[in-house]
């Protein structure tokens, strides 16, 4: 596994320091909400999906208590 250390930006949240998986036969998915792309942390885990037709799935942040 590489660290990637480049800035992604996806529905409005950023995030660096994450792995990229792609899953195998990533290539020969047709349907547009095929997952392309898995983003993880090692502090959140999975963080963000890639789907086919370039929308995103990102995890929601909890709120720190006030």
């Amino acid at each position: 596994m590489v660290l990637m250390q480049d800035t992604i930006s996806a529905n409005g949240a950023n995030f660096s320091n994450y792995y990229l998986f792609r899953p195998d036969g990533h290539e020969d998915q047709l349907g547009p909400n095929s997952i392309v792309e898995t983003y993880l942390t090692k502090q959140d885990g999975i963080i963000a999906f890639k789907h086919l037709s370039g929308k995103w799935w990102t995890k929601v942040k909890k709120r720190k208590p006030s």
